[in-house]
């Protein structure tokens, strides 16, 4: 009798978009969540549209909304200072 094995898709990453990385990593946090778009949306407060666009990366995204939606998912942002060189002039 044949075995079946049923695969988890796995999400591309959108090299066409500048927000591809992230869009990609947000797909990948839910789905390794089990969580739908809709249950996604229904943590974070954000519209399902609005997910959609995120993970596809067609959004631009304020910090508010990025808050949001990496805490639904369980994560935290980090600002870091960057320590920049003050004796090299811009090039």
């Amino acid at each position: 009798m044949p075995r079946y094995t049923i695969h988890q898709k796995q999400p591309r990453l959108n090299t066409k978009s500048a927000n591809g990385p992230f869009a990609f990593f947000i797909k990948k946090r839910r789905m390794d969540m089990g969580l739908t778009q809709q249950e996604l949306s229904e943590l974070s407060g954000l519209s399902l549209p609005f997910i959609q666009d995120v993970e596809r990366g067609f959004t631009n995204l304020r910090l508010a909304k990025l808050m949001q939606l990496v805490e639904a998912l369980g994560g935290e942002i980090e600002v870091r200072e960057r320590v920049i060189d003050q004796a090299k002039p811009f090039e």
